[in-house]
C-alpha cells in the first residue's frame, strides 16, 4: 500500500552545506528567484568539513588569506574576519564563521537543515528525485549509531545535486582493532577517528601538565594511525602544543605518507598555490577535459573570408593542443613531464627544502610516489609563525617517532 503521507517537493535540493553547496545554491537564487530550494547536510551545523563540529586545534587551510573566499563576499580585508591577514593561512573557525555569515547574507540560513543524512535517492526520470532522509545526531548518522532510533522522511525534488566534498564517512575507530582481533581489555584511552579530533583533545595543556608533580607531569603516549595531513596536523598537535610522546604509524599497504610541501617555493618565494594555476603548469599535467574546454578553436574560416583577415594566425588554443600533444603523446615528452614532477618539484621542492634525508626518521616521511600522483593527497606546512617547528623538524627532535608496520 502506497505512503498516503504528501511528500514535501521542491526545485532544486542540494545535499552538502559547504563551499560548493551553499556557492551553486547563492547562485541558483539569483538566477530563479522564485525557485523553491533546500539544502541538506549531515553535520549539525553548516560548513561542510569545516563545519563546528569538525574542527580541531591548530586546524589552518593550506590557501592562503585571499585564495580561499568567494569572489562576491571576500574574507580578506572585510571588517568582520580582523583576523584574516594577507600572507597568513586561515584558523579553521574564522573559516566556519566565514561560511555561516555567508549563509546568512545570501538568505541561505533558512533553506538549510542540518543533522539530515541522505540514504537513498529515487531516479524518477522528468519527474526528477525521490529522495529519503533521516535525521542523525552529532555522529552524522555513521556506525556508531546504530540502533538509535531515527526518524526518516522523504522529499520530492526536481533537481538533485550532490556537493558532498571528497571526503567519506569514517568507519568507528574501534572497528579497526576489532579487525585487528586486539585485546583491548586493558586499555582505557579513547580511541577515534580524527574528525572527531576537536571534541577529545584540549587546545592547550591542563594545568596538571605544568605541575611540578611528576607523577602529574607523566606525558602521555599517542598512537597515531594514516599519514595524511590531517594525522600530521594531530601529530603536531600532541608533540608540540601538549608535550606528550607521539608515535606516527604508517601501513605499508596504505598509500604512505601525504605529500607536504612549504607554502613558498623556488629560490624567488613563489606561492605554491598560486604558481600551479599558471598555464606553463598545467601544460605538464594531462587532463581529460582539454580537448572539452569552451574555448577550443573553431573551424578556421575560409581564407577568402572578408570578415577574418587574421585566418592564418595560430590562436593559443592551437598552442595549446601541440603543447599538451608533445609533452604527453610522445616519449620525450612523457620523459620530461615524470622528470618535471620527480626531480624539480618532489626533490627540488620538497625533499631537499625539508631535508627530508637528513634524518632516519624523516625519510619514512617521504612520499612513496611523485608528485604526478598525489591528487588531492598533499598539504602545506601550515604550522604556527616564521620559526615555529613544523612537524618535520618534531619528528627530528625525537618528539615524534615514525613507524612503518601493520596493525596486526
Amino acid at each position: 500500500m502506497p505512503d498516503p503521507t504528501p511528500l514535501e517537493t521542491v526545485d532544486l535540493l542540494i545535499v552538502g552545506a559547504g563551499f560548493h553547496g551553499l556557492s551553486l545554491a547563492a547562485t541558483y537564487t539569483t538566477t530563479h528567484p522564485s525557485a523553491s530550494l533546500l539544502i541538506l547536510d549531515a553535520a549539525p551545523s553548516i560548513g561542510g568539513v569545516w563545519a563546528r563540529s569538525r574542527l580541531y586545534p591548530g586546524l589552518k587551510t593550506n590557501s592562503q588569506a585571499g585564495h580561499f573566499e568567494f569572489a562576491d563576499y571576500p574574507m580578506l580585508g572585510n571588517p568582520r574576519y580582523p583576523e584574516v591577514r594577507a600572507d597568513e593561512h586561515i584558523a579553521g573557525d574564522s573559516v566556519r564563521r566565514y561560511l555561516e555569515d555567508y549563509a546568512a547574507e545570501k538568505g541561505l540560513a533558512g533553506r538549510v537543515r542540518c543533522g539530515r543524512k541522505v540514504v537513498e535517492a529515487e531516479d524518477l526520470g522528468k519527474e526528477g528525485w525521490v529522495v529519503s532522509v533521516e535525521e542523525v545526531g552529532e555522529g552524522e548518522g555513521d556506525e556508531e549509531e546504530e540502533g538509535r532510533e531515527k526518524r526518516t522522511q522523504k522529499i520530492h525534488a526536481r533537481i538533485l545535486v550532490l556537493a558532498t566534498g571528497l571526503t567519506s564517512t569514517p568507519k568507528p575507530a574501534s572497528s579497526l582493532l576489532k579487525c585487528a582481533d586486539a585485546d583491548t581489555s586493558a586499555f582505557t584511552g579513547p580511541i577515534y577517528h580524527v574528525r572527531d579530533f576537536g571534541k577529545h583533545c584540549p587546545s592547550s595543556p591542563s594545568p596538571a601538565a605544568t605541575t611540578t608533580d611528576e607523577k602529574k607531569k607523566k606525558k602521555k603516549t599517542i598512537l597515531i594511525l594514516s599519514a595524511n595531513k590531517s594525522a600530521a596536523d594531530c601529530a603536531h598537535h600532541h608533540a608540540h602544543t601538549l608535550g606528550n610522546r607521539v608515535i606516527w604509524l604508517i601501513r605499508p599497504s596504505g598509500h604512505g605518507p601525504c605529500f607536504l610541501a612549504p607554502a613558498r617555493v623556488t629560490p624567488l618565494k613563489l606561492l605554491s598555490e598560486a604558481l600551479i594555476t599558471t598555464r606553463a603548469v598545467t601544460f605538464l599535467n594531462p587532463c581529460i577535459w582539454a580537448a572539452a574546454n569552451p574555448s577550443s578553436p573553431s573551424p578556421s574560416p575560409s581564407p577568402s573570408s572578408p570578415s577574418s583577415p587574421s585566418w592564418w594566425i595560430p590562436s593559443f588554443n592551437h598552442f595549446e593542443r601541440l603543447c599538451r600533444t608533445l609533452l604527453h603523446r610522445t616519449p620525450a615528452g612523457r620523459a620530461l613531464v615524470r622528470a618535471f614532477h620527480a626531480q624539480l618539484v618532489q626533490r627540488k621542492g620538497v625533499e631537499e627544502p625539508l631535508r627530508l634525508d637528513a634524518h632516519p626518521q624523516t625519510a619514512l616521511l617521504k612520499p612513496w610516489h611523485d608528485a604526478f600522483w598525489v591528487g588531492t593527497g598533499r598539504g602545506l606546512l601550515n604550522w604556527g609563525a616564521e620559526g615555529a617547528p613544523d612537524v618535520f623538524e618534531l619528528v627530528r627532535q625525537g618528539k615524534i617517532e615514525v613507524k612503518v608496520g601493520e596493525v596486526v
